[in-house]
């Protein structure tokens, strides 16, 4: 299997797995230093301010069942992987309402997201 279609097939699960609540799935395809970013609103203020959620908080999340609550607008994952270079990548990912812009990196236990936008 190419690099491309590796990193492929992990952002595919890595989308898929949040919309299941596929926590060992989710586990893995983060590498353990992942951070996760996102531009979020403070609910009384109306306030932008930037959430991120570290990787046990990630698969927490998914393990809590979070993404089940928008499994009815998955329909797929559109995924493009933009650069691979040596062991170093990244890819952009739509799936939902969710458009997710991941860098990977490739260790021994392979390719794995370790920054998401």
């Amino acid at each position: 299997m190419t690099d491309h279609e590796q990193i492929r097939r992990v952002v595919e699960t890595y989308m898929s797995s949040w919309y299941r609540g596929d926590h060992a799935a989710m586990a893995g395809c983060l590498h353990a230093a992942l951070i996760k970013r996102r531009l979020a609103q403070d609910r009384e203020g109306g306030l932008s301010y930037l959430n991120c959620l570290q990787h046990d908080e990630m698969i927490a999340a998914t393990e809590a069942g979070l993404g089940l609550r928008d499994a009815g607008e998955f329909a797929g994952v559109q995924v493009e992987v933009h650069a691979v270079h040596g062991d170093i990548a990244s890819a952009r990912a739509i799936a939902g309402r969710w458009f997710d812009l991941l860098q990977l990196v490739r260790g021994e236990d392979g390719w794995r997201i370790v920054h998401c936008l």
